[in-house]
């Protein structure tokens, strides 16, 4: 397989166009029927060895079609990165992870006027939301207009139907009156944040789920809805408020909303949104119409808002039922919580259910299963810790181990097990312990401590840590034999060298030695010469780096999409954000970043009205001065900034009258 394909036509691809458009559009300048042809049984298979679960539109493959062709490797940018390995991976589309589920899946869409003017398939139509084109107000078919089969990029010509021949370009054009959505939707790409497109694509999913309770609806339709969800926050709860009443024979608001609160506790949705709706809605009541949804005990917790334990006694209690005949999967119905939501049954247990309370010397106990299910952790650990003074009951036995019950209800309130921290932040539990040392959370038991196989974390100094706050710690230090590539100490728990500290700010010692001389780092006393950084003050430090809570300037100006130089003046001299000096790092808050980008949902500076008006700086100026826009001014100094509606600028743009 050492020698490549030597093509006669190489074809030069469009800037945004799709990598099957391209590959067909080679084949059929070569001569070849579809793109299997253009590389021959032998190469294709070659292929799909070298770059397996991978497509055309994927990097990884399409990397070895462009050396199988001899190609330009430059044209790697037709095809998408993933996000991970996997064939479900999110794709990477101009810096955006968007999830593989807003791709569309069954064929290629196309515009037949873009097909006039230029034959060759956009990356952009491959995308869900945009289901119409961006240029000439047209909706995107997806089937050839006579034969009605899927458009297929495989095989065939890139303007004529696979299937019948049928030239594409011919098909009738519907005129899409509404495209300020579509171009809404590629603002959103543009503005090159994922966490304001994790937002979108968390309420657009959690929406699909919501509509599926009766009938599925339209991406036209979801796009509308995640619209005025980000752009007007009032109306969608209105919105959202009269669809659930329009159905509320079938289920309980919190039911309906179920898609929503399993979202939010990812990607939180605007303050109080979901509750707001729920305050809009008319009261339920049970009755013949009313669905009996399967729920799992995480759901169910979810919608009582409750934990382990509690669920544990409603179903001890037989306040719950499982559903039956479910292949041991533990299920509830959605009515036997229903009645728990309109205040039919109370969540208050005065009593230890009957079915835990085996007494034994005078104590309630509960047996290990029923522990390793509170505890949410695997029955090895849990015997493991009932032979501990954290879960003992007082005697030596061979027999099933009996849990006191209030030691084990102390320790669920108050502790939490290493593992199971780790599983449910959704990180890798072999180096967990010593990523939170490495911040200065330390284990209060553990092999390294007691002695104790297990180990285990006060609840209260766990509060605030996320996810990201883990993936984020790349450096730290072991107490196994494994090295870590950057980092290598002697594990000390009281200061750092000069080396370890700039190694864990990725700076040099002479500026850490800086930083302590300006009192931002404390040294440890006890040693003059050379310089040692007390770990709490280098951990602080670390933490506020690293922290959720604040961000770059750097990061600040590229999220408001504001270049440095009118980044002081637009959002700093105008009070919106107060900048924390560090020498080498400054930092604003997020919550005060959050604050204006949540006006700027709404609002656009000039330079950006103007930009996308597709017209100079000035240009809003002069229509402001026309009183053809309407400007408002904000600050909270004497300082104020000069924004526009993005309402108005998008009706300017579509030529809708004022």
């Amino acid at each position: 397989m050492n020698k490549n394909i030597q093509l006669l036509i190489e074809a030069t691809p469009y800037p945004d166009e799709s990598a099957t458009s391209y590959l067909l559009r080679t084949a059929e300048l070569n001569g070849h029927t579809s793109v299997y042809q253009l590389f021959g049984k032998e190469k294709f298979s070659f292929l799909n060895k070298l770059a397996p679960n991978y497509t055309f539109i994927d990097k990884q493959r399409f990397r070895y079609v462009l050396q199988t062709l001899n190609l330009n490797p430059d044209y790697i940018n037709l095809a998408f990165d993933r996000d991970k390995s996997t064939s479900r991976a999110p794709r990477i589309y101009r810096n955006v992870i968007i999830d593989l589920s807003l791709f569309k899946s069954k064929s290629h869409s196309y515009c037949p006027q873009c097909l006039k003017e230029q034959p060759y398939f956009r990356k952009l139509w491959l995308l869900r939301p945009v289901y119409s084109c961006p240029i000439h107000s047209i909706l995107l078919l997806d089937n050839c207009y006579r034969c009605g089969h899927a458009i297929n990029l495989q095989s065939g010509s890139i303007v004529n139907c696979s299937n019948c021949s049928a030239d594409l370009r011919e098909a009738q054009q519907t005129h899409y009156s509404e495209n300020l959505f579509i171009d809404w939707f590629i603002y959103i790409l543009n503005q090159n944040s994922n966490e304001l497109f994790k937002e979108f694509t968390s309420f657009w999913f959690a929406l699909e789920k919501f509509s599926a309770l009766d009938k599925p609806l339209s991406d036209e339709c979801y796009l509308k809805t995640v619209y005025e969800y980000l752009v007007n926050t009032p109306n969608s709860i209105i919105t959202m408020s009269n669809w659930i009443n329009r159905r509320i024979q079938l289920a309980h608001p919190r039911i309906q909303l179920l898609s929503f609160y399993k979202e939010d506790k990812t990607v939180r949705f605007k303050e109080n949104y979901l509750s707001n709706i729920e305050k809009n809605c008319i009261s339920y009541l049970p009755n013949t119409q009313s669905k009996n949804i399967q729920l799992t005990l995480e759901e169910s917790r979810l919608l009582l808002g409750i934990g382990r334990l509690k669920l544990t006694h409603l179903l001890a209690s037989n306040f719950l039922k499982f559903v039956e005949n479910t292949h041991d999967k533990q299920l509830l119905y959605s009515t036997d919580i229903e009645l728990f939501l309109i205040g039919e049954k109370s969540l208050e247990i005065e009593k230890l259910p009957i079915s835990i309370s085996n007494k034994q010397n005078g104590l309630f106990t509960v047996e290990i299963k029923l522990a390793a299910e509170i505890l949410n952790t695997n029955f090895d650990t849990i015997r493991k810790l009932a032979k501990s003074h954290w879960l003992n009951n007082g005697k030596k036995s061979t027999t099933p181990l009996q849990i006191p019950f209030h030691k084990l209800e102390k320790f669920h309130e108050k502790y939490v097990i290493a593992s199971t921290l780790a599983k449910t932040l959704s990180v890798n539990p072999g180096n967990f312990v010593e990523k939170m040392i490495s911040i200065g959370i330390k284990p209060i038991s553990g092999p390294h401590i007691d002695k104790l196989p297990v180990n285990i974390f006060s609840k209260d100094s766990i509060k605030h840590i996320t996810k990201d706050d883990i993936d984020q710690i790349k450096d730290y230090p072991t107490k196994t034999g494994r090295k870590s590539t950057n980092f290598k100490r002697k594990i000390n728990y009281d200061f750092y060298t000069l080396k370890e500290a700039a190694l864990l700010l990725k700076i040099s010692p002479n500026q850490v030695a800086t930083l302590t001389h300006l009192r931002i780092l404390d040294r440890y006393n006890e040693f003059l010469i050379p310089i040692k950084i007390k770990c709490t003050s280098l951990d602080a430090l670390k933490n506020i780096l690293e922290s959720e809570g604040y961000v770059s300037i750097q990061n600040a100006s590229e999220k408001l999409n504001c270049r440095m130089n009118w980044f002081n003046q637009y959002w700093c001299k105008t009070g919106f954000l107060e900048i924390i000096d560090l020498i080498y790092w400054k930092l604003v808050k997020k919550s005060q970043l959050d604050e204006i980008i949540k006006l700027k949902e709404e609002y656009l500076t000039g330079a950006e009205a103007s930009s996308l008006l597709g017209m100079r700086h000035s240009h809003i100026t002069n229509l402001h001065t026309q009183g053809l826009i309407e400007a408002h001014y904000f600050g909270k100094t004497d300082k104020k900034i000069r924004l526009f509606k993005r309402a108005d600028v998008f009706k300017l743009k579509s030529n809708v009258p004022q």
